[in-house]
């Protein structure tokens, strides 16, 4: 089989998620990265490399391919089983961004912040870094432009889907131009997962689920590194396709393909401007992996009504939890104590603790946060997770999933009493 016929085999921009790197050789996946940053280098300085077809691409593609290993193979002969190979890595990461498509070939590298042409950061296995690629400022102007054409919106913060690529272009009056590429997975958290890990049942998945189209708001609080994030990635990853989802993080550790907004780097007057941006659009959920108190207050304040949001914190327990966010209102926005706690009740319907576990996490507990008659919150526990198993008593409504045209007042009025269950989890002694 032919070079030419081999990238035939392939679609110039697959939707998929590039696992070549898995199956090379340390010689051959060398190869691949120094021919990919000269065939950068060479998409870069064509200016109308998004006017050519794909076809047209595929055989520039092709033609260099051809060149190089040609020479390569003057010093070194090529099995059909490493050409394929070969064939493969450069079909999954052409997209055509110049330097830009260096850093995306490269497998541990999960996403890319462009703040400038000279300061490019990069998430490396969850270590945000930054890279010694840079891009000539007219390329990166040029690619900005042509990415939101070919979004087709006209507004600040533009965020689409572009193949297996998450783009997010971040425009003034926000901030300065800049840009986010951020690899999407097709290996997503659902409750699906999180129920064959035995961590949670079918009862609880429903009460998520119930909770969320009713609009009512999460606190994820758990220690640093125990599953924060994964949770998060099931809330998002089960509401339904159809209702709008945004999601703000620092650093693109969640894998969907709702709206992602990376903050990282922005000034407070940014983020504010960001936050309004986005709650203008009126997004049915709203999402925020971030352990930074003062955004998250700012956005629960600024929340739609009827929205369903979920946000996490790193802590040690729901107290802790409840006192770092009443310190934090009380330190910068000069309120009393009691008002900073009332607002907490205003702010989260439930906080969900994490616990690490042997192999995963476990819910060690879900609170329902209420008030009492001074004002001040009151935490009732709704699941408790003790000797290997869960037991929980959710409000009745919350517990199936209410029909679209369901009023979520009359829906609770309704139901009868929620009856106690318990369930037991794979980490029992």
């Amino acid at each position: 089989m032919t070079l030419k016929e081999r990238l035939k085999k392939f679609d110039l921009l697959p939707v998929v998620e590039n696992t070549t790197e898995d199956v090379l050789s340390p010689e051959i996946l060398s190869l691949c990265k120094t021919l990919s940053k000269e065939l950068s280098s060479k998409i870069a300085a064509i200016p109308v490399w998004f006017d050519y077809t794909q076809d047209e691409q595929r055989e520039l593609i092709l033609n260099f391919l051809t060149a190089k290993l040609s020479d390569y193979e003057a010093q070194r002969k090529l099995s059909e089983a490493e050409k394929d190979k070969i064939s493969s890595y450069f079909i999954n990461s052409v997209y055509g961004f110049g330097a830009l498509d260096y850093l995306l070939a490269q497998k541990e590298v999960k996403s890319i912040f462009i703040k400038s042409s000279d300061n490019i950061l990069i998430n490396l296995n969850g270590d945000i870094v930054k890279s010694d690629v840079t891009i000539d400022k007219k390329h990166l102007q040029f690619l900005i432009n042509r990415l939101k054409e070919y979004s087709n919106q006209d507004c600040s913060v533009i965020n689409f889907r572009f193949n297996n690529l998450s783009v997010t272009i971040v425009l003034e009056p926000v901030c300065n131009p800049q840009l986010v590429l951020k690899k999407i997975s097709d290996i997503k958290f659902n409750y699906e997962f999180l129920e064959k890990s035995q961590i949670l049942n079918a009862d609880i998945a429903n009460f998520f689920k119930a909770a969320f189209s009713l609009g009512k708001h999460f606190l994820i609080s758990a220690s640093s590194g125990v599953g924060k994030t994964a949770l998060l990635n099931a809330f998002i990853n089960e509401t339904e396709e159809n209702v709008s989802k945004v999601v703000f993080e620092n650093g693109n550790f969640i894998i969907s393909d709702c709206e992602h907004y990376n903050i990282e780097n922005l000034t407070l007057s940014e983020r504010i401007k960001l936050i309004n941006a986005v709650v203008a659009s009126k997004p049915k959920n709203i999402f925020s992996d971030l352990n930074e108190i003062l955004f998250n207050l700012e956005l629960a304040d600024r929340l739609p009504q009827n929205t369903g949001f979920a946000a996490c914190i790193t802590a040690e327990s729901p107290a802790d939890a409840i006192n770092f966010f009443t310190l934090a209102q009380t330190a910068n926005y000069k309120c009393s104590d009691k008002y900073a706690k009332v607002k907490f009740t205003k702010y989260f319907d439930y906080i969900i603790q994490l616990e690490k576990s042997e192999n995963f996490f476990v819910i060690k507990n879900i609170f329902e946060v209420t008030t009492n008659g001074a004002g001040t919150p009151e935490l009732s526990e709704r699941l408790s997770f003790s000797a290997g198993e869960y037991k929980y008593d959710f409000p009745a409504a919350q517990v199936i999933v209410p029909p679209a045209n369901a009023d979520p007042v009359e829906e609770q009025k309704q139901e009868p009493p929620a009856k106690k269950h318990s369930f037991k989890a794979r980490f029992s002694d």
